[in-house]
This record gives C-alpha cells, structure tokens and sequence, in this order.
C-alpha cells in the first residue's frame, strides 16, 4: 500500500471519527417526542474501533517514515503504539466533556415526567466513561514515562544545547 492512501484512510478516519462526536453532541439531549437517528452507546463503540485502527495507520505512517517497509519491522521496543494511544484516549475525554446531558439536581426537582428533553448518555455514564478514560490515560502516560527513564540514547554528535 502506498503511503498516499494510508494518509487518505487516516483522513478518512479523522472525519468518520469528528462526524460522530458531533452526532454524540446533538443528539444526546432531544425535545421529548422527537426520535434520535443514532444509538448514543453504540455511537460511542464505533469511535472507540475506529480509534484503533486510526493508532495502526498511524503506526504504518510512523514505519514509512523510518523507511520501514512492514509494521513487523518496527523494533519491539518502541513507544509509538502507547504514544498513539494516549493520544486517542486524551481526544476521547476531552470530546466527552463537550456531550451536554441533564443536570441531575434538575432531574430529580422535576422528575422524568416533568422535563421537557430526553437524554442517552446520562451524567453518571459519561462520568463514569471519563473516570475509565482517565485511569487508561494514567497507565499510558506510566508506561511511557518508564520506557523512557530506562532506555538511553547515544549522541554521536555533540551539541551545546545538551552540554550544559
């Protein structure tokens, strides 16, 4: 595959993946009576696959840039994959922020009955969603800092910048 049509995946990926936030963020919170055109939940699954597969094209992109031919090529102690990673999971929280819900204190003065909207994707989901997110985000931002406190690297060339 040549390293154009990876680029146009990826991009195809950053717009799939943009359109859906954007559905998450209208269409959480409708007027009772109107339908919702998507499922919030499995709105929120298809994001999570394809951030996946956006971490491999990406992976495949950092591999042509090396000048690597295959991703098996990539030596096995690389911090790309986590770098990728913590990279989609930081995105996916901030996005998060962005779906309005109901305030629950407004939910339990008016009760169901008397609320005008309707929502999926409640406050306590999309909490506990961040929460999950965040300790994900801890473990990646861990690994990576323990990858590079134990690796070195040796500089052929001095520069003044690292002398000092």
């Amino acid at each position: 595959m040549k390293s154009k049509d990876i680029i146009i995946t990826r991009k195809k990926l950053d717009n799939d993946i943009t359109r859906y936030w954007k559905i998450l963020r209208t269409e959480n919170i409708i007027p009772k009576g109107m339908e919702r055109h998507y499922d919030m939940k499995n709105m929120l699954e298809i994001i999570e696959k394809l951030s996946k597969e956006r971490v491999q094209i990406k992976l495949y992109l950092q591999c042509i840039n090396m000048g690597l031919k295959k991703l098996s090529d990539l030596p096995e102690e690389n911090n790309y994959e986590n770098i990728f990673l913590l990279s989609e999971k930081k995105e996916q929280l901030k996005q998060l922020e962005y779906i309005k819900t109901i305030d629950p204190k407004i939910k339990r003065a008016k009760e169901k009955k008397g609320l005008k909207v309707t929502e999926e994707l409640t406050f306590q989901y999309i909490a506990k969603l961040k929460s999950n997110l965040q300790l994900e985000i801890n473990k990646l931002e861990k690994d990576i800092e323990d990858f590079n406190e134990n690796l070195e690297f040796e500089i052929e060339t001095p520069m003044l910048a690292l002398t000092a």
